[in-house]
């Protein structure tokens, strides 16, 4: 249920490969959350045999970077090939999607509807909040940076290190890694901020692609 509600609040600014490539992330994760015993698939029995799900997590690493690299080219077309600004937006959207994939694979299975919330509570903020009522940019930020915070706690993290849960850092990996278990770990940790940061900077520029069409009609 939450894999679904990502995807439907996820999807909709992305183009369809991306669709295509979130929607197979997300059964991913969800194949990953079985290996592990999360959650048991309708055809198993409870009790399964369960592994630390390597394979299906590099499964979803590699739609993730398949998002990644569509929205890096939508990105360097809208600055090198066209001034367009509507491509700029989605591809930034793309890349945004590419965290959320990610952020949703390294979560513990109860942290999900934390994920889903925060989602919420970026769409309906954007719908309902700042465009209705017309927040500058200044506004916007500050708002962005509280519930970035706010989501950080969400998370179950605190000011102490013992709450830091060092396992995400071996996602997909047989064998402890350093740099990408510090990688995994840190992204895993500050995930609730990193999401508002990113949020803002697609929603600043959907802001200003609209300002743009604006001015010119």
């Amino acid at each position: 249920m939450s894999l679904a509600l990502i995807y439907f609040l996820v999807q909709r600014r992305c183009s369809l490969v991306s669709k295509i490539a979130l929607a197979l992330g997300l059964l991913g994760v969800y194949s990953y959350r079985a290996a592990v015993g999360n959650v048991v698939l309708p055809w198993q029995h409870s009790g399964g045999n369960m592994s630390k799900g390597t394979m299906k997590a590099r499964f979803v690493y590699v739609f993730i970077l398949g998002i990644f690299f569509t929205g890096s080219k939508d990105l360097l077309r809208s600055q090198v090939i066209t001034a367009d600004a509507r491509l700029k937006s989605r591809g930034l959207w793309e890349i945004y999607s590419g965290v959320v994939l990610l952020v949703a694979l390294l979560f513990r299975a109860h942290n999900l509807p934390v994920l889903c919330c925060c989602l919420l509570v970026q769409s309906l903020m954007a719908q309902f909040i700042w465009k209705k009522l017309h927040y500058d940019a200044a506004q916007t930020t500050i708002m962005h940076y509280w519930f970035g915070q706010a989501f950080f706690y969400f998370q179950g993290n605190s000011n102490s290190i013992a709450t830091v849960d060092i396992s995400v850092g071996f996602v997909g990996l047989e064998s402890y890694v350093e740099a990408p278990a510090v990688f995994l770990t840190a992204l895993s940790t500050y995930a609730g901020p990193l999401l508002w940061a990113s949020h803002l900077i697609c929603y600043l520029s959907s802001e200003n692609r609209s300002v743009t069409v604006h001015s010119r009609q």
